[in-house]
């Protein structure tokens, strides 16, 4: 069940009536039925997870901005979005695959900037692979390139946090 901010308004009313007949509300959805309300105008996560729906078939790629759907596809969107909208309507299939998915591609190359994503704040289950996969991989990562310009990049909060999970994780 879908829900939006438009009343119900036929074109041959007039305006004036319209006006003062109250809004329709819409009733409390039963228990079995999920009310998505698409508040961002994030459609392509949207999209995605409707077409897994239908189609058990997800597209995810980590060049999600430079990609061009195939015919009938949906356009790629950021897999942590697709991981945070598979939580929030109870899809535990496709939040498992997406999370393979995010693990399975983690690198040196993108794990410090996921791991100061927003995406391990807001997710405790994906922060947890990201600081495996970070501490499993610690003696390749620190001493790259992308690594030290990712935390060059950090802000003041992040690079406390920075601090305190080297300690934590025992990385010093």
């Amino acid at each position: 069940m879908f829900e939006n901010a438009f009343t119900n308004f036929n074109e041959d009313d007039d305006e004036e009536d319209h006006e003062q007949r109250p809004t329709q509300r819409p009733q409390a959805p039963r228990p079995d039925v999920h009310v998505i309300k698409v508040v961002d105008g994030n459609y392509d996560v949207l999209h995605n997870i409707l077409f897994y729906i239908y189609t058990d078939r997800l597209t995810l790629t980590l060049d999600f901005e430079d990609s061009v759907p195939g015919q009938g596809l949906p356009k790629p969107c950021d897999p942590e979005f697709i991981y945070e909208a598979s939580l929030k309507l109870g899809l535990e299939k496709l939040k498992t695959r997406t999370l393979d998915f995010l693990q399975i591609t983690c690198s040196k190359k993108n794990i410090t900037e996921r791991l100061f994503g927003w995406g391990a704040d807001e997710f405790p289950e994906l922060r947890k692979v990201y600081e495996g996969y970070f501490t499993n991989h610690w003696k390749d990562i620190r001493g790259s390139t992308v690594h030290k310009d990712a935390i060059d990049d950090l802000e003041a909060d992040d690079l406390r946090k920075y601090t305190r999970l080297l300690e934590r994780l025992s990385l010093n």
